[in-house]
């Protein structure tokens, strides 16, 4: 048990890291249309990362609405359902 708890917390870290980055790109892409559209152009690499997903749908909330949808539908449940429901809170 001790063991998986070391696991957690040796990648706590890292985790951070990419929620802050997360952030930051959110700050970025909104009403940057040349952002928003390089944060499309990387969708496959940025769904790939785990451990900031809330971070990461606050992200993509700011890239063209539509498109993001059709993918997380159909790619990232989990994701889409973050997605939606900071749709619902106006975010």
């Amino acid at each position: 048990m001790m063991n998986h708890l070391f696991e957690q917390d040796q990648y706590a870290g890292i985790r951070e890291i990419f929620q802050k980055c997360f952030v930051l790109l959110k700050v970025m892409a909104r009403g940057n249309e040349a952002v928003q559209q390089r944060l499309f152009d990387r969708l496959d690499m940025l769904l790939n990362i785990q451990g900031a997903e809330n971070q990461m749908a606050e992200a993509l909330i700011e890239v063209k609405r539509c498109l993001v949808v059709r993918i997380f539908c159909t790619f990232h449940p989990k994701i889409y359902s973050w997605y939606i429901s900071l749709l619902a809170l106006n975010v």
